[in-house]
């Protein structure tokens, strides 16, 4: 009922606050991909050392469980590196 009564006030005060509002534009279209390369390349060299100190716990006995979300590809690569 208010926001009916009271519209060109709360829209104001609404566009006033996201005006006054310390908001950060974020990455631009152009940038974007590049920078989702160097994500994926450094999450896929962090799960490369993950799955090679599994590995290596595992040469120690020490059974460490993977997580639900491990990438084949990744576990693989190292098991069929480590089999040659």
């Amino acid at each position: 009922m208010l926001c009916f009564l009271f519209a060109d006030v709360i829209k104001k005060r609404l566009a006033d606050t996201i005006r006054d509002s310390s908001y950060e534009e974020g990455i631009s279209t152009e940038e974007r991909p590049d920078l989702i390369a160097v994500v994926k390349e450094e999450l896929e060299c962090l799960e490369l050392e993950e799955e090679r100190l599994i590995l290596e716990a595992a040469s120690f006995n020490i059974a460490i469980p993977r997580r639900d979300d491990s990438r084949p590809e990744i576990i693989l690569s190292l098991a069929l590196k480590e089999a040659s």
